[in-house]
């Protein structure tokens, strides 16, 4: 059988992904990624509000932990959704931060 790269194929066994080597390699990703995510809003125009600053980051916790379930993964599930958190709230304070310095 030969596999034509336009056809899908169904997978048999569960696909596991790994996107980061561990925590310190996903704080550095998140760094990075936060900080270019504030000067895209930054450029378009965007500010940050005191309500961005409170809100947001809880708001992506519970998006992700209770509302997409991550509540079923247990203690990773926990992780994921606060470091996702995290992202929300390090996006909004660099957001904060480069509109102060301008």
């Amino acid at each position: 059988m030969t596999l034509d790269a336009h056809e899908p194929e169904k997978l048999t066994q569960e696909l596991l992904h790994y996107g980061y080597k561990g925590i310190a390699h996903h704080v550095e990703t998140i760094n990075r990624y936060t900080t270019l995510a504030a000067e895209d809003m930054a450029e378009r125009g965007r500010r940050a509000s005191v309500i961005d600053l409170f809100v947001q980051a809880p708001l992506a916790f519970v998006r992700n932990y209770l509302l997409k379930g991550g509540i079923k993964d247990g203690r990773v599930g926990l992780v994921i959704s606060l470091m996702n958190s995290y992202y929300v709230l390090l996006k909004y304070v660099k957001l904060w931060e480069l509109r102060r310095q301008r």
